[in-house]
C-alpha cells in the first residue's frame, strides 16, 4: 500500500474519513513524504468554489494575502499529469486546493485504514508539482508548522 504514497500522485479514497468523523470519497495529492517520521504532507482536493470570484478562476496559483485566499486551481480538462496506463490526466471539474483548510501532515499509518479503498488516479507532471508546490511556500496562509517542510521541497526540487 505505501507505494500509492509516493510524492506527485493522485489518489481517490472511497470513504476518507474527515477530523469531524464523517467519510466521504475524496481525492487528495501527496505533496512529500517525510521518512524518518513516517509522515505524509497531502493536499486534499474540491470543486467546491464558494469563496473565489469568477474572475480568479484561472489554471494556477493564487496567493491574495489582504483577502485571505490562498489556492491553487486545476481547471477543468486541463492536462495536468498522466494516469497509470500513460494517458493525459486532467480533472473533469475545475479544482482547488485551499491553502489554509486543506494541506495536512498525516501520520502513514493513518492510511493503513483504507487499505482496500484506494485508487492511483494519476500523477501530476514534474512541472505542475513544481508549480504547486511553490504556490503553497508562498502562501501566508499555510499553517506555520507545515512551511519548513515546503520550503524543504522547495530546495529539493530546485536544487537550491
Amino acid at each position: 500500500m505505501t507505494n500509492f504514497f509516493v510524492p506527485k500522485n493522485i489518489l481517490y479514497i472511497k470513504d476518507y474519513e474527515f477530523e469531524d468523523g464523517t467519510k466521504k470519497p475524496k481525492l487528495l495529492i501527496i505533496l512529500g513524504i517525510i521518512d524518518n517520521e513516517l509522515f505524509v504532507l497531502q493536499a486534499i482536493t474540491t470543486s467546491q468554489d464558494k469563496t473565489v470570484p469568477d474572475n480568479l478562476i484561472k489554471h494556477g496559483c493564487t496567493n491574495l494575502d489582504l483577502e485571505r485566499l490562498s489556492f491553487y486551481i486545476f481547471e477543468k480538462n486541463k492536462p495536468i499529469g498522466l494516469k497509470p496506463n500513460n494517458e493525459s490526466f486532467g480533472f473533469e471539474k475545475n479544482t482547488f486546493i485551499f491553502f489554509q483548510t486543506n494541506i495536512s501532515k498525516e501520520p502513514l499509518l493513518n492510511f493503513l485504514k483504507y487499505k482496500g479503498n484506494i485508487q492511483h488516479l494519476a500523477t501530476l507532471s514534474d512541472e505542475e508539482y513544481q508549480h504547486l508546490v511553490n504556490c503553497i511556500s508562498q502562501s501566508n496562509l499555510v499553517k506555520r508548522k507545515l512551511k519548513p517542510y515546503f520550503e524543504e521541497l522547495l530546495k529539493n526540487l530546485f536544487h537550491l
